[in-house]
């Protein structure tokens, strides 16, 4: 069954099913600055995933980054898109995947080489010059990731208070206010292991 993509009102207005196009399944959907656009990850039939921008006043979806790319992320003046290619991270990253800036105007992209498979990203910071990224390793760190220099700044480090069985951090979000965060984590209680012809 193919995925819908729609918008919900928080307040006053009618819920709008967008125009998926060929798009079978979504991974992902963000907002541009305008309030007008959508970048939209997914995969069309037969196809790896890739981003589109779709206009929610009733266009449809149009492709923006090559196939194998996905959780995209766009740039505070919407100008530009943030990818992963090769796949997510995941909870110890992928050594095999990288990030990748392109621009929305066309042009050759900006492969990000000093992010690993072991960053997520977590937001393109309002200066559009800096990243905030995280690791999901015990403790935590979300850094912040100069665009220009590469150089990383540790923000804050996250974890739970109890560790007991805690394997790592996930779904890392920031507001504005960098000290106004939300966090998973991933928890392990139990292993059970059987043993056979042991003497």
């Amino acid at each position: 069954m193919r995925q819908p993509l729609v918008v919900y009102p928080t307040g006053a207005g009618e819920t709008r099913h967008l125009d998926r196009g060929p798009i079978e399944r979504y991974s992902s959907a963000r907002w541009f600055p305008d309030g007008v656009h959508i970048l939209a990850c997914g995969a069309e039939a037969g196809h790896a995933e890739r981003c589109y921008v779709q206009d929610v006043q009733g266009s449809a979806p149009h492709p923006v980054s090559p196939e194998n790319t996905s959780d995209g992320r766009v740039s505070p003046d919407g100008r530009q898109i943030l990818v992963r290619r090769g796949g997510r991270s995941g909870l110890f990253g992928n050594p095999s995947t990288s990030a990748e800036i392109y621009p929305l105007a066309g042009g050759p992209p900006r492969i990000l080489s000093d992010l690993t498979g072991d960053d997520t990203v977590i937001k393109w910071e309002s200066d559009g010059r800096t990243l905030l990224v995280s690791h999901g390793l015990l403790p935590a760190r979300i850094e912040r990731f100069s665009l220009e220099t590469g150089r990383r700044d540790l923000v804050r480090t996250l974890a739970p208070n109890n560790l007991v069985g805690v394997t790592g951090i996930t779904q890392v979000t920031v507001a504005d206010d960098p000290n106004v965060y939300t966090y998973g984590i991933n928890h392990q209680s139990s292993r059970l292991f059987s043993v056979q012809g042991a003497r």
